[in-house]
């Protein structure tokens, strides 16, 4: 509505009083009483009313992509308080099992007998390991803090995941209609509505009034008509003729020049989205992948730091293969946490670019 303000035709009324009446010679003229109306090239109104039409469009769209952005921010969120509350507990088990290693390997004589300073690494593994849950718990608290920020209210987060392969089904069932594409086509639509508009208002328009004339009783003057004056009406019928020097082909070169801006612009983010929803969807492909022998290996990790600490214990093992067990059973629960945060936060992602809308709790 505001958009049009200005260029839909508003008549024009006109009233005037002569406080010294004008003498004519059917009388004098005591005021008058007109009416104006502007009638603009008509494509100006119909140029006008798409512009107004295609700004809603592009504001709704703009207002629904706004939302799965947020969404995408809430997700992100969600999945750095996972990450963090996971790490959370994979330190605490960790520094629970080095100081029951520590304790078993201090009370057995085949540990004894053995080199000291793999006792002496042992406890500075243990020490370090009962820092990182607090550090962890800092870090899961300023992640809540910012997921609260995001979301205006606390909650209580899950400590689990769909399958992984519901995303993969999830993006599999999900055709995109990007909105950022969808904004873009909006915004060609309005410059050519602008471009129309302008065009059109360097058109001639018209006016069209009528004015009536109130005549009071004439004087008696010599060679003057004595008769009574009569009212008179009077129509008027106006053409304006722009002559171009208000700067209107400089305005429409402009005009010209932003519609193919935006035309550029639509083509080049159609090639981006496309690659980038390739892109998110490889990641996720790829940790959905990554997960699945992630979790076929972490048995295996778990029997293989079971059997070095027990040998190690017993006397008959090398310290050395335990710590690389150890490691390895480490960064095997550390990359495990890691792929299923990227996977909801590619997830998040891929859903965004996609323009895909969806139902409370249908993705977190």
């Amino acid at each position: 509505m505001v958009s049009s303000y200005g260029v839909l035709p508003n008549p024009l009324l006109q009233l005037s009083y002569s406080g010294s009446p004008i003498e004519t010679r059917n009388g004098p003229l005591l005021g008058s009483i007109g009416l104006q109306q502007r009638i603009p090239w008509p494509g100006l109104l119909s140029s006008s009313e798409r512009k107004a039409n295609a700004k809603l469009a592009v504001a709704e769209d703009e207002i629904f992509h706004l939302g799965l952005q947020m969404r995408t921010s809430i997700s992100k969120g969600w999945a750095e308080v996972y990450k963090r509350e996971q790490l959370g507990l994979l330190a605490v088990e960790r520094a629970e099992y080095l100081a029951s290693l520590l304790v078993s390997a201090a009370g057995s004589s085949s540990t004894l007998a053995m080199e000291h300073s793999a006792l002496v690494d042992l406890r500075i593994r243990v020490a370090l390991s009962e820092q990182r849950p607090l550090i962890e718990h800092n870090l899961l608290v300023a992640a809540h803090g910012e997921l609260q920020a995001l979301t205006g209210t606390s909650f209580a987060v899950v400590d689990e995941l769909p399958p992984v392969e519901w995303f993969l089904e999830k993006i599999a069932s999900t055709s995109a209609e990007p909105y950022a594409l969808r904004i873009a086509l909006g915004s060609v639509a309005l410059a050519e509505a602008e471009l129309s508009r302008i065009k059109s208002a360097g058109m001639p328009d018209f006016t069209v009034g009528a004015s009536y004339t109130a005549i009071g009783i004439p004087k008696n003057y010599s060679g003057a008509v004595s008769d009574e004056g009569r009212d008179s009406w009077t129509v008027s019928l106006g053409i304006s003729l722009p002559l171009g020097y208000s700067g209107d082909e400089a305005t429409r070169q402009a005009a010209e020049f932003h519609l193919a801006q935006t035309m550029a612009h639509y083509s080049r983010l159609e090639e981006e989205i496309t690659a980038e929803l390739d892109a998110k969807a490889t990641i996720l492909v790829n940790c959905v992948y990554e997960l699945d022998l992630l979790f076929e290996l972490l048995p295996l990790s778990e029997s293989a730091v079971l059997s070095a600490s027990q040998a190690w214990i017993a006397g008959g093992g090398s310290y050395s293969t335990l710590v690389s067990t150890l490691e390895n059973n480490l960064e095997i629960h550390k990359t495990i946490i890691e792929k299923e945060a990227l996977l909801v936060v590619s997830a998040a992602e891929w859903l965004e670019l996609a323009g895909a809308d969806t139902d409370e709790g249908d993705f977190l």
